[in-house]
């Protein structure tokens, strides 16, 4: 299975996807409620969430 890419275990449920990666960037919905209180970039590509399409 796939890993959660902030607490790397498994992801079996509260799935959330980042929007705006160019690939799909799937992480546990509380690591990512977590990680955009720190931050608003992707842990995988640190794209921005508020990056237009074009900039990474």
């Amino acid at each position: 299975g796939q890993e959660c890419s902030v607490c790397f275990d498994l992801l079996e449920s509260d799935v959330a996807v980042w929007p705006g990666c160019s690939m799909p960037h799937v992480f546990h919905g509380a690591c990512l409620a977590e990680t955009l209180r720190e931050s608003e970039m992707c842990p995988l590509c640190r794209r921005k969430l508020s990056a237009p399409d074009e900039q990474v």
